[in-house]
């Protein structure tokens, strides 16, 4: 059998002459078969950017480890940690902005509807 010699190929464009002769057609790749484990990239869950200690956490808010924790537990908006494994928890960054978005606007919302309320029924100064 006569072995392939690797001598440059000059006629292909080749900067180094290496690539077949012109005239034949690449390969196409193989794709992957369809089936139950192929994701689309839409439905794909997003990667956070940072996952949060609970000292990162406490830090942040300038809370204590308990709070965090009661959080969790009553706070029907503070995100739950990430278990990643038992005694290590993780809460995302995205999670954590989100919540402090929804707080803002729910400290906002309150004082408008304080302010509405009080030119609605305005004190006239005496007191009963």
């Amino acid at each position: 059998m006569p072995k392939k010699s690797l001598k440059p190929n000059n006629d292909t464009g080749d900067l180094f002459g290496f690539r077949g002769p012109a005239n034949v057609a690449p390969q196409a790749k193989k794709q992957p078969p369809e089936g139950p484990l192929q994701l689309e990239q839409s439905s794909m869950p997003q990667m956070a950017s940072r996952f949060f200690s609970i000292d990162e956490v406490v830090q942040r808010y300038g809370i204590s480890h308990a709070s965090v924790w009661r959080w969790v537990k009553n706070a029907d908006c503070f995100p739950a940690p990430i278990k990643l494994s038992p005694g290590t928890s993780r809460w995302s960054e995205e999670q954590l902005a989100e919540f402090e978005y929804r707080a803002a606007l729910n400290q906002t919302n309150s004082k408008i509807g304080r302010a509405q309320k009080a030119r609605k029924n305005p004190t006239t100064g005496r007191t009963p």
